[in-house]
């Protein structure tokens, strides 16, 4: 005698014997076939109407049928991609527009934070100076390590906001598809290369580094970095701009200019301070004026400004173009003045024969 489950075994062998297996495009057939019988008699086909509909339909039939499905679920991939961005647009944009004025606080702080540690026993035209010696008053190297540290974890925090900011606005992280989401992969590269440049920077600092510049580089890199990448998801709703942006060829090349700006600029600032660097090994308590520095007595200064013009120009922001002119003023009228000033009264006739032969201070043949 036939146990019950050794039945119910054989009648799903038998099932599954005669039942006719289909690949997914013969799913997708009978889909649409069933679909088209409900609407036209209001009921479900049974198996055999199925089968005779199917015999009716020729290759090129299920051709066209197939190119319309392959076209819709398209369709509909764009539409949730656009749902997603909308739905991590929605959540982040007050936090991107909210965090733009942090960098003006950042600014502040350290304004104040060198305001309450400095003015007690310094001259209020001294709170900005820097003592770019490589010694104390003591005779000793300056240890900059905790504000080094303090910079490398503020900007690190930088970093890893814009990553997030990256993940949560495009639909595959790894495999950025619109225009907008190749941007935002673009600008997440540029700021891999600033971290890289950043390290450089700072950790060939022999310099003392007070507690106000700390506060305010690494501070403000850390908002201004998911900022940008914030601002670079911006064209996706203004539908106007999208609409004329027709060529993607068109677009992907100004990206990849802005991109190439940027790392011209780290080129420049880098280079130009390895040159410097390798000089002074050689020479030291000697006034370097070769290189790159023969086009401009703080080129480096302006590989740091065409940084920020190509990062923030490939938001395609206009807002954020008050980034580089920051960088421009505070260069032009805080650090430079203090560092003529410095190396005026280090080198004395060699400056003075340094800014006879290369007039131009930030940019070469311009200013």
């Amino acid at each position: 005698m036939i146990s019950l489950l050794e039945q119910t075994n054989m009648e799903q062998t038998m099932e599954d014997t005669f039942t006719p297996t289909y690949n997914e495009d013969e799913k997708k057939i009978e889909e649409y076939i069933t679909a088209y019988y409900y609407s036209k008699t209001g009921q479900m086909p049974t198996k055999e109407e199925l089968q005779e509909l199917l015999l009716e339909i020729d290759d090129e039939t299920r051709t066209k049928v197939m190119a319309l499905h392959i076209e819709s679920e398209e369709a509909k991939l764009k539409q949730q991609t656009h749902n997603k961005f909308a739905q991590h647009y929605e959540k982040s944009t007050s936090k991107t527009w909210n965090q733009a004025w942090l960098i003006f606080s950042g600014l502040c702080i350290g304004l104040l934070s060198t305001y309450a540690g400095q003015m007690q026993d310094q001259d209020r035209s001294q709170v900005f100076h820097i003592n770019r010696g490589s010694v104390d008053a003591g005779g000793r190297p300056y240890n900059n390590d905790f504000q080094q540290a303090s910079m490398y974890f503020l900007v690190a925090i930088g970093v890893l906001l814009a990553f997030r900011r990256y993940y949560y606005l495009t639909v595959d992280p790894l495999h950025p598809t619109t225009k907008v989401e190749k941007r935002m992969a673009i600008c997440l590269f540029v700021n891999v290369m600033f971290l890289c440049r950043f390290w450089l920077m700072v950790s060939n600092v022999k310099r003392s580094v007070p507690w106000w510049e700390t506060i305010v580089t690494g501070g403000g890199m850390a908002v201004l970095q998911p900022l940008l990448m914030g601002l670079c998801a911006l064209p996706i709703y203004q539908q106007k701009k999208t609409a004329k942006d027709r060529s993607g060829t068109a677009v992907l090349l100004v990206d990849m200019f802005c991109c190439g700006v940027a790392l011209f600029g780290i080129f420049v600032s880098s280079y130009s301070e390895y040159q410097r660097a390798t000089f002074v090994q050689l020479h030291p308590q000697t006034l370097y004026t070769g290189g790159l520095f023969r086009y401009a007595r703080h080129i480096n200064y302006m590989g740091e400004v065409l940084l920020f013009v190509g990062w923030c120009v490939l938001t395609r922001s206009r807002y954020a173009l008050i980034v580089p002119f920051f960088f421009f003023t505070t260069f032009k009228a805080l650090y430079i003045p203090d560092l003529e000033a410095h190396l005026q009264g280090k080198y004395n006739d060699d400056y003075n024969r340094w800014v006879v032969a290369t007039p131009f201070v930030l940019i070469p043949f311009v200013v």
